[in-house]
């Protein structure tokens, strides 16, 4: 009798229901933390708006940086001029920020690298910092800027402002007559004058009316994103000190390479319309901050 041929069909086992089981269905510690897999030719999409924060949130907050003060109140506040006769340098900003009149001393901004750069260069013996602004004026050193009302930023001035502000600054420097006028910053030189090339250090010709040198200066904010530190600055003041020793006739005239920065080239990132245009004044230019 031929042998039985059995099937090869294999029958799945029924569940058995016991409790290792159903102790391996509950999820591990390790797979909770397992990354999800994501299915091919997607893309995780990240949204790029962040939330906005109310108008109540931002009050709230200048509340506190500014020890209650409401913006209001720091705008009312501004920065004395620290200028006399027989100054060598006066350092020239475009107008007092929130930080600075809320101290009431210049260049007081978080990380700003005006006093670190001033001392490494050697203008000052000693280190020194915003509560000691007006004692350089002992150092035959003032301050001033060319518009006095406080501001958020630069795009908070109209240009009338700016124009009457460079009319006034004209008349303080013909009457204190200091060696060098310093611009302390491409942007503020750029708005005061109107010009768009030229470069950092000695301009080739005096302040209009006057006697004083001008001097266009990269700006000490730590912001200056191509001058991140406080010794990246120090050359542009060490020239500017190699110049007025020469004009104070300690020393040589300088060669034109030590004095003016050809070779430096430093890009501004401007926002738009950064100066408010007026009603009255619809097309003229605008210009960069």
């Amino acid at each position: 009798m031929p042998a039985r041929k059995t099937s090869s069909k294999k029958v799945a086992a029924p569940a058995a229901g016991n409790a290792s089981d159903t102790a391996a269905a509950v999820p591990s510690v390790a797979d909770h933390f397992k990354a999800e897999k994501k299915p091919r030719g997607t893309k995780a999409i990240k949204s790029k708006a962040k939330n906005p924060m109310s108008e109540e949130a931002k009050k709230k907050r200048f509340l506190n940086m500014f020890n209650g003060m409401t913006e209001e109140e720091v705008c009312a506040r501004g920065l004395p001029d620290y200028l006399q006769e027989g100054l060598d340098v006066v350092f020239i900003g475009i107008n007092p920020s929130l930080a600075a009149a809320y101290s009431g001393k210049y260049y007081d901004g978080p990380g700003n690298h005006f006093w670190q750069a001033l001392h490494l260069s050697g203008f000052v013996p000693t280190p020194m910092g915003p509560q000691d602004d007006h004692k350089l004026l002992e150092h035959k050193i003032g301050f001033t800027n060319v518009v006095a009302r406080t501001t958020r930023g630069i795009a908070d001035l109209a240009k009338s402002e700016i124009r009457e502000g460079a009319e006034i600054l004209r008349e303080k420097l013909a009457k204190y007559r200091p060696k060098i006028a310093v611009f302390n910053g491409k942007s503020i030189y750029e708005v005061y004058s109107g010009q768009k090339k030229f470069m950092f250090g000695r301009q080739p010709e005096k302040m209009e009316g006057t006697d004083t040198w001008v001097w266009v200066m990269p700006s000490s904010s730590a912001r200056c994103a191509q001058l991140p530190r406080a010794i990246d600055k120090v050359p542009f003041f060490e020239a500017l000190r190699k110049f007025l020793d020469f004009l104070n006739g300690l020393t040589d005239e300088p060669h034109e390479e030590e004095i003016v920065f050809a070779n430096v080239v430093l890009k501004n990132y401007p926002r738009k319309n950064a100066i408010k245009v007026e009603p009255e004044e619809p097309k003229e230019e605008e210009e960069q901050c």
